[in-house]
């Protein structure tokens, strides 16, 4: 979250910006527009509510196997390998 405070004008017109709150959602590969377009920031100034469109994406880690048995079901050798698994929410 950001304070402007637009009477605080510099000698090129820059607008004073101050970052107030930093907030982190989602973790590799989250995403919004509103890091490059401020105007997807929709506050409700009665309920205090800020609201931005946004991609969350969260990894988990896992295991992918490849096993072989032989014909009494014994295992002759196994392959693993670490993945990530990725879910992926819209809000």
């Amino acid at each position: 979250m950001y304070k402007v405070d637009y009477a605080d004008v510099d000698e090129n017109g820059m607008i004073a910006v101050d970052q107030v709150v930093t907030k982190t959602f989602g973790g590799r590969g989250s995403d919004t527009e509103a890091l490059y377009n401020p105007r997807l920031f929709v506050r409700n100034s009665l309920t205090h509510q800020l609201v931005l469109p946004m991609v969350l994406q969260q990894t988990s880690p896992g295991k992918n196997c490849n096993v072989e048995y032989d014909t009494k079901g014994n295992v002759i050798r196994e392959q693993c390998r670490d993945t990530e698994t990725y879910t992926t929410q819209f809000a």
